[in-house]
């Protein structure tokens, strides 16, 4: 019995202890640890990234302030005054199929195997006809071909003028293609010595 009466009293003794999770300091703990967390988060959202400039200078040792190390602008705008809208608009020019007119540029002239070889672009997307004519400066000879008026992917072309070098004479030619589409004409002007 006295065994027992030892254990009872061992038993009795003894603090009960709270598990670590209802103890109040783990919480006020546990609270500080988010609280910190939240404005360190806080403060550096609302802070901009350094550059890799900026991460440069300071690997470096030399640290720069971002302000020392832009350069100083002529048009700086005051407080006062609203600096222009940052929007960059792609395309500033007009669409060409709006134009009341066709135009186009020569993309190439070249002699391929006794043949010359033109080929146009043309800024509007339709189908219709090109009209060639060629006109030599000193020996007012002339020579006429027509193709058709393609379109393609967003703009139109000419199928490629082939004109055999056996029916025009040594000169410098004038290029003028007459294009026609959608009740639109327009003309392109170019020239080739041959």
């Amino acid at each position: 019995m006295n065994k027992t009466k030892n254990n009872q009293s061992y038993q009795s003794g003894r603090k009960h202890r709270t598990p670590i999770y209802r103890r109040p300091w783990l919480w006020i703990f546990v609270v500080s640890i988010i609280v910190i967390v939240a404005i360190f988060i806080f403060f550096n959202s609302n802070h901009p990234e350094t550059s890799s400039e900026d991460t440069r200078d300071e690997q470096s040792g030399e640290v720069t302030s971002e302000e020392d190390s832009r350069p100083q602008a002529e048009n700086e705008y005051t407080d006062d005054e609203s600096a222009p809208d940052p929007k960059v608009i792609q395309n500033e020019g007009d669409n060409p199929n709006n134009l009341n007119e066709l135009t186009g540029s020569v993309s190439s002239k070249n002699v391929v195997d006794g043949t010359l070889v033109i080929m146009t672009n043309v800024d509007q997307y339709l189908n219709g006809t090109c009209h060639l004519e060629m006109r030599g400066r000193n020996t007012s000879d002339t020579y006429d071909i027509t193709t058709n008026l393609s379109a393609d992917v967003s703009t139109s072309y000419c199928e490629t003028f082939r004109i055999p070098l056996s029916a025009l004479m040594n000169d410098y030619y004038e290029i003028t293609i007459t294009l026609s589409g959608n009740n639109k004409t327009g003309v392109i002007t170019d020239g080739v010595e041959l």
